[in-house]
């Protein structure tokens, strides 16, 4: 029966015992764990982006639809201790605890690289070259950003690098006309370096030298980066149970066998079983526990047989409870746990979904449209979080109108403009450099239509403002009715 399941499918352990979803959910999310190799050329590739584990690990139960297709062997996960319960609140919703020390010793541990790259080109007038560039270039930058170069102007191997730091030295030269009308060669600063960005920072781990596609020479620098577990990350057993890292706990804080005095390295909670029906991730548990014992071996093809019952009799041999059960301490407290607690060893595969690589905020200030002065879109920009409709409606519902005052329009393009108190159009404002301007001087705002100074200062959206000039030139004129902001209802 397993010759109807693709790769990523015959690689689940008892899949027959789970829900069809979870299976599918299984397939693509094998796709997002992160592999100890993520190619069989991965020392020749130069990806822009790729994730490697430090320390990956086989899987102890397996089947064989993945031991006859899986060819580099390095596996795309973890084996860790997962308990099943309930604990200081810290793992609900899908999310986990994790053993800080676990996280310490190199569990999760991975390695990010990036690549930057470039090419030297050959025009008629402009010839490129690698090379430290001289004093006397164009655009040269801080002397301290060239440390790392070797004489031929590449970064060093083994070098650590931050941003700002040039990672290839290129200068351009080109034949110029100087102010006497004359030709001479002037040299400019095409270096490449790291961006001035907050984490952005590594070792260069390879330097690879080849010839582009036009044929030029070319080079490309590829920096690692060591990262940890931190709160946020996401992580998924074979079996569709997904869930993302709600707090680093240390090992004196995490609840203990009270049998055998080990301590888990992830917590996760009950409440994802009943509904799921993920009772293949429950019986790799309890499988990989009597595999660790030695007393089965760890095939778990779908539709092979094995049930329950013969691996409840291989643990009872080894001098474990048959339903994997143990009793736990709260490391807390020290007071034992009232219910025994399910608990074994499960492989768990680090998702690329890195909580670093998507973690956004913003204060009020930041970089704002040329158009409409709100604040632009998107992390990679620094931009602002969108505060769409239906959060406007839920501020309208709470009556919390100040607040969204403050989202719709302090921290996003407020603007004060004098407005007319006759006609309700805007005024202008008083006159600051009446002799550069040639115009009249005022120390008060005036309305040019009725030329008079009885004129209010408000604050509304630039966006508005652009709206009510767009208007005018359609031959529309918006008129503002102004009364005094009462503070005191």
């Amino acid at each position: 029966p397993t010759s109807l399941f693709g790769h990523s499918t015959a690689a689940i352990p008892f899949s027959n015992h789970n829900q069809a979803p979870r299976n599918m959910y299984q397939t693509s999310m094998v796709k997002q764990a992160i592999a100890g190799r993520p190619s069989l050329v991965d020392t020749y590739r130069c990806d822009i982006h790729a994730h490697s584990l430090v320390y990956p690990m086989r899987p102890m139960v397996t089947t064989l639809g993945y031991e006859d297709t899986t060819t580099n062997g390095t596996g795309t996960g973890q084996e860790a201790i997962v308990a099943i319960m309930s604990y200081s609140g810290y793992n609900q919703e899908d999310s986990v605890l994790f053993n800080i020390h676990a996280a310490q010793r190199g569990l999760g541990d991975i390695f990010s690289t990036h690549a930057y790259r470039a090419e030297l080109r050959q025009t008629g007038t402009e010839q490129e070259q690698f090379e430290i560039p001289d004093k006397n270039c164009t655009g040269k930058q801080n002397p301290e950003a060239y440390t790392h170069l070797s004489a031929d102007g590449v970064v060093n191997v083994g070098a650590f690098v931050k941003g700002g730091d040039v990672l290839i030295g290129r200068t351009c030269t080109s034949l110029v006309y100087n102010q006497s009308g004359e030709q001479e060669l002037s040299k400019i600063d095409r270096s490449v370096h790291l961006p001035r960005k907050p984490g952005v920072e590594g070792v260069v781990a390879r330097v690879a030298r080849y010839m582009s596609k036009d044929g030029n020479p070319s080079i490309s620098i590829i920096i690692r980066q060591h990262r940890r577990v931190m709160r946020g990350d996401k992580w998924s057993s074979r079996h569709g149970q997904k869930g993302t890292v709600g707090r680093l706990v240390p090992a004196e804080d995490m609840p203990f066998s009270a049998k055998t005095g080990m301590i888990p390295d992830i917590v996760m909670n009950p409440h994802a079983i009943p509904s799921r029906m993920t009772i293949g991730h429950l019986m790799e548990t309890l499988m990989g526990k009597a595999v660790a014992a030695g007393a089965i071996d760890g095939d778990a093809t779908a539709f092979s047989g094995r049930d329950v019952e013969e691996i409840g009799d291989a643990l009872e041999k080894s001098g474990y409870n048959r339903h994997g059960t143990e009793m736990f301490v709260d490391g807390r407290s020290g007071q034992q746990m009232e219910a025994a607690v399910f608990v074994g060893p499960i492989y768990y595969q680090r998702l690329s979904h890195l909580v670093e690589k998507k973690i956004h905020s913003r204060a009020r200030t930041g970089p704002r449209a040329v158009l409409t002065r709100q604040p632009l879109e998107g992390r990679s920009k620094d931009g602002g979080l969108r505060f769409g409709e239906m959060e406007r409606d839920s501020l309208l519902a709470h009556g919390a109108a100040f607040t969204q005052v403050d989202k719709m329009v302090t921290c996003s393009d407020e603007f004060s403009v004098y407005v007319c108190a006759n006609c309700g159009t805007f005024a202008s404002p008083p006159s600051t450099n009446a002799f550069r301007y040639k115009t009249e001087f005022r120390t008060k705002p005036m309305c040019t239509t009725c030329r008079t100074h009885d004129c209010k200062l408000a604050k509304i959206p630039y966006a508005f403002k652009l709206l009510t000039q767009e208007l005018l030139a359609m031959g529309i004129v918006a008129r503002m009715t102004l009364r005094p902001r009462d503070l005191s209802t």
